[in-house]
């Protein structure tokens, strides 16, 4: 933000893990705490029960609270480093607060089949599937493995962080065993060469993983030279076609990657996810929900665990089926994501800004879009009507009762 307000050129931002309401605090006013679950509060009840309301309203009440503490520091970093530049350039640094919400686009790494449908405002983009590309040709030796495999392949990896050699020896080997007994192929991402494997098993080095770099390289490179980007798309389709596009590929034993469950949800094969950390949890959670994945705790003797799970899925298509439905529904567009990518950002560019499709709420104050302002006039003028409406009322009955009053005395009088 910092430098897009000192170049005075649009800020483009994107979301790896998509639309939250620190994003939507952002770019708009945040309508989500009551209709849609926070990542950690979601068991797939729709709408929300009270006390799923409740700890949605009270996680938020957390964020907002730890955003107050850091909201100084931040500002002080941002004036102290980009104040003498700002100088340098001859241009006003805008208060951090105006730089914080001058965002011109958002892309959110999201899409309604496989989330929540959100009220978005215009200048927040659903890309979900744009790093995915259609497959080249299979290497010639891995083309015939998938071909020569109908009974089934099972693709497994467990992401760029976690690496399967870093496994523990005695977890490795159950896992070889188990895969060994099974009547399917397995495809099995690892980092290194294993020594004698059993037939069934294969080991390939590369992975959908590596598409996330692709996927960041591709957005910068946009407008670049035209090499850079087929390069990209090149390793993209090539790590993508190899693991789960392949039709006989019926299951994908993952981490819950955000990026592997689009590209698995991509191409219609069930997730046996074993999460780890960040947002696999939620992600596999919500997966399971939806009914095209099964999740198992990830720990040293979790492959009896992975076993039952294997057994389960293999053994009925209400997973695949499933997943098949929701692939459809995600490709579902009447335009490519990569296409929206394309002109949202040619957009914001020629228009200097995107202006005309933000969102009105950031204009306001924080009392003014829950319009406080107006129930307290509303309020105000309530209560001045009570108020006449007794005077009136009182007034009258004096009245009445004061000529009462002077009737009886009279009557006395005579």
């Amino acid at each position: 933000l910092s430098y897009a307000a000192i170049q005075q050129v649009p800020w483009i931002l994107v979301s790896s893990v998509g639309y939250h309401p620190y994003l939507e605090k952002q770019v708009d006013q945040v309508r989500s705490i009551a209709t849609v679950p926070l990542a950690f509060n979601d068991n797939g009840d729709r709408p929300m029960p009270a006390v799923r309301r409740f700890i949605n309203g009270l996680i938020y009440i957390i964020m907002n609270f730890d955003e107050w503490f850091d909201k100084p520091t931040l500002t002080s970093t941002y004036e102290s480093l980009f104040s003498p530049l700002a100088a340098k350039r001859g241009v006003p640094l805008p208060p951090f607060e105006d730089a914080y919400h001058n965002v011109s686009i958002l892309l959110a790494n999201s899409h309604e089949s496989i989330g929540y449908p959100m009220s978005l405002p215009p200048n927040v983009i659903n890309i979900a599937g744009y790093h995915i590309e259609e497959p080249a040709p299979l290497p010639k030796d891995l083309q015939d493995l998938l071909d020569g495999s109908p009974q089934g392949v099972i693709y497994f990896s467990m992401g760029s962080i976690l690496r399967s050699a870093a496994l523990k020896p005695h977890t490795r080997d159950a896992l070889l065993k188990l895969f060994a007994s099974l009547p399917y192929t397995v495809l099995w991402k690892f980092e290194e060469p294993l020594k004698d494997p059993p037939p069934n098993v294969h080991v390939s080095t590369t992975s959908m993983e590596k598409s996330s770099t692709c996927f960041e390289t591709r957005l910068a490179s946009a407008h670049a030279a035209h090499d850079e980007e087929s390069f990209c798309d090149s390793k993209l389709v090539e790590l993508f076609s190899i693991n789960v596009l392949h039709r006989n590929v019926r299951l994908f034993i993952t981490h819950g990657g955000l990026l592997s469950t689009l590209e698995a949800v991509y191409a219609g094969v069930p997730l046996l996810a074993i999460p780890v950390f960040g947002d696999q949890p939620s992600n596999a959670e919500r997966a399971e929900l939806a009914g095209y994945a099964m999740k198992v705790e990830f720990k040293d003797d979790m492959v009896p665990d992975v076993e039952a799970a294997l057994v389960k899925m293999m053994s009925t298509d209400v997973y695949y089926n499933k997943v098949k439905q929701i692939s459809k529904t995600f490709r579902q567009r009447p335009v490519p994501p990569s296409d929206l990518v394309n002109f949202y950002i040619e957009l914001a560019i020629e228009t200097k800004g995107a202006y005309h499709i933000r969102s009105p709420a950031l204009e306001y104050k924080w009392y003014e879009r829950w319009m406080l302002d107006f129930l307290l006039l509303v309020l105000a003028i309530l209560v001045l009507f009570i108020t006449l409406v007794k005077l009136l009322v009182t007034s009258c009955l004096r009245r009445i009762l004061g000529k009462k009053q002077k009737r009886l005395a009279h009557k006395k009088k005579n």
